[in-house]
């Protein structure tokens, strides 16, 4: 029977940080595709050879390698080395050769003498690591924070949190318009709110109304706030008894003026 090299991938992997920067790197969603495309290609053929380094470009033959490299999910030479190797354990061929090679029996000239039994026999004590889920988590690049992991400041990361799938289009247009109007921290709670309480196809909407609502809820708080406060500052004016003396007076004068007319 063939043998068939296979790896495993976490399903969750477009959450990372890093893809995450990718996507608001390429905002395109076929560029962003692609790019994802080649990353899994880059990894497979890494997986294949057991080896990090390799010539991703020529490996693809995608335009979209620079992105990645940009982003931290690989580098100029492939993929970092350290997380790679605890990822991808020695392959068991690998093994089987050290095993055979520490096995084997050898002359006084130190060659290898044949022997009747197989290094393959003892594959089942070899111990492996076991196999992590992508993605593979490199260094930090200068470009990343730790603010970036959580932004609920930047309501197309909240987007991208409760969907799985970064903002584009229409979308985006209408999200970025919302947080310039509202602010980017209201408008993803908003986001966050509809979400749970209705279909994915009207959230927009449905954020947007609850965004104006939530507005005039607050100016008509402020301005009752401030009626009240002139309402008491009028009933706190204490009328002196020379206060209404001179009123009265006032009051006189009007009346004269008036009977002289």
């Amino acid at each position: 029977m063939r043998r068939t090299t296979f790896f495993l991938g976490d399903t969750a992997f477009l959450s990372d940080p890093k893809f995450r920067a990718l996507a608001r790197r390429l905002p395109d969603s076929d560029d962003f595709n692609s790019a994802v495309g080649a990353y899994w290609l880059a990894l497979a053929a890494a997986r294949r050879t057991g080896k990090p380094e390799l010539d991703a470009k020529a490996e693809t033959d995608s335009r979209f390698i620079d992105d990645l490299v940009a982003v931290g999910l690989m580098t100029v030479t492939g993929f970092p080395p350290d997380p790679f190797n605890d990822w991808a354990p020695t392959s068991p061929q690998v093994q089987a050769g050290k095993a055979r090679a520490a096995s084997a029996a050898r002359s006084a000239a130190g060659t290898y003498l044949s022997s009747g039994t197989s290094a393959l026999d003892k594959l089942d004590g070899l111990v492996q690591p076991p196999i992590p889920s992508l993605p593979i988590y490199s260094p930090p690049t200068e470009e990343e924070s730790p603010r970036e992991e959580t932004n609920d400041d930047d309501p197309l990361d909240v987007y991208w949190r409760l969907t799985g799938s970064f903002p584009s289009g229409a979308a985006k247009d209408w999200l970025t318009k919302l947080a310039n109007e509202f602010g980017g921290r209201e408008t993803g709670n908003a986001l966050a709110l509809e979400y749970t309480t209705g279909e994915r196809g009207t959230i927009l909407k449905r954020t947007q109304n609850r965004l104006r609502f939530e507005k005039d809820k607050a100016e008509r708080k402020v301005a009752a706030k401030a009626e009240a406060k002139e309402a008491e500052r009028r009933a706190s004016i204490e009328v002196t008894p020379e206060m209404a003396a001179e009123k009265r007076r006032i009051m006189a004068e009007l009346v004269g003026t008036v009977k002289s007319i």
